[in-house]
């Protein structure tokens, strides 16, 4: 199969909150800090993310779609 053509996924935990303290495993920061490390990624050849919210489902999930996917969608376009 051609990689170019392949779809790389990862499952991650996001948590957009700037007091958060890190853990394990999961994306956490502030929406710049949390950007710039899924840019990362996405520079690392992840063409598909599932980000899941870590943290208070609706804030969290609010914060996703309003802050980050569409700064992540710039960053890496």
């Amino acid at each position: 199969r051609d990689p170019d053509e392949m779809t790389y996924a990862y499952n991650m935990g996001v948590r957009v909150d700037e007091r958060a303290g890190k853990r394990e495993r999961v994306v956490i920061g502030g929406p710049d800090e949390v950007v710039d490390t899924l840019t990362g990624f996405a520079r690392m050849g992840v063409t598909f993310f599932n980000l899941w919210p870590a943290g208070d489902p609706p804030e969290q999930r609010e914060r996703l779609v309003k802050e980050i996917v569409p700064a992540l969608r710039e960053a890496v376009a």
